[in-house]
């Protein structure tokens, strides 16, 4: 444009002036893609800012819960000391070892969010565990890894996070439970949830990440595009999903496996 302006209203030798037209066109494209990179920075900070003024107050209460549960743990422990005085037998000895040892294991596998490395993670899940707890159900949780490390950043991780725990507690009845695994391996992190749930046959699989699809029968039109906006974050990141059934007892389980 500059080229034809001058052609038209000068005359000066415009070839003379290739160059330097040249010269300033290669200075402004750089500093147009330092500007687009430099603003994708600042819109993940934001993300990642917005993400941690949500969940930091959670992770603040999560604190707080396990400090308090600590006051109690010699409580326990005393309590353990005296079930030989208070059981005779071995048989309800037993029982009453293996109750009270449940109950220590599900403490501590409260004060494992705390070792995990990206506290907006954990913050996240304690406040699901909470939702869950007020809906009657119970979320377990199993870190395998505490230091986690995804191509992903953490807000969307969160996102992850939500529509597999959602859906999960969405599909188990009142008073059941459903267990999330935490992994990281090569550089990826290894998010499982496990809960009760239908049969995967191939038809099922087949729609089952297509908009709008969903196996719940009750609020039909507030689901359907969870899975489907799972697929698309975790393809974006070239991640990937394993989905089967697993077997307990008589009950059919659902398995989602996503390493991003």
């Amino acid at each position: 444009m500059v080229e034809i302006g001058l052609s038209k209203y000068s005359a000066i030798n415009i070839n003379a002036l290739i160059p330097l037209i040249s010269f300033f066109t290669v200075i402004v494209l750089i500093t147009d893609i330092v500007i687009l990179s430099q603003q994708q920075i600042i819109s993940k900070q934001q993300h990642d800012l917005a993400n941690y003024n949500v969940y930091q107050p959670m992770m603040d209460d999560l604190i707080e819960d396990v400090t308090g549960r600590q006051h109690d743990f010699d409580n326990i422990l005393t309590g353990i000391r005296m079930l030989p005085y208070t059981h005779t037998d071995y048989s309800s000895l037993k029982e009453a070892l293996i109750s009270s040892s449940d109950e220590v294991i599900s403490e501590y596998r409260t004060t494992e969010l705390l070792k995990i490395n990206m506290f907006v993670i954990a913050g996240f899940i304690y406040s699901k565990q909470k939702q869950a707890e007020k809906a009657h159900k119970k979320l377990n949780i199993v870190v395998h890894s505490y230091l986690l490390e995804s191509r992903m950043p953490e807000y969307e991780l969160v996102r992850v996070l939500g529509i597999l725990i959602d859906n999960a507690l969405e599909a188990i009845s009142e008073h059941d439970s459903m267990t999330l695994h935490l992994d990281s391996r090569d550089g990826r992190i290894i998010i499982t949830t496990l809960n009760k749930g239908p049969l995967l046959t191939p038809e099922i699989r087949a729609k089952l990440f297509t908009a709008g699809y969903t196996t719940k029968t009750c609020d039909r039109q507030k689901h359907g595009l969870g899975l489907y906006n799972l697929r698309r974050l975790v393809f974006k990141y070239n991640g990937k999903i394993y989905l089967e059934n697993d077997y307990l007892l008589d009950d059919t389980l659902v398995r989602f496996e996503v390493m991003v």
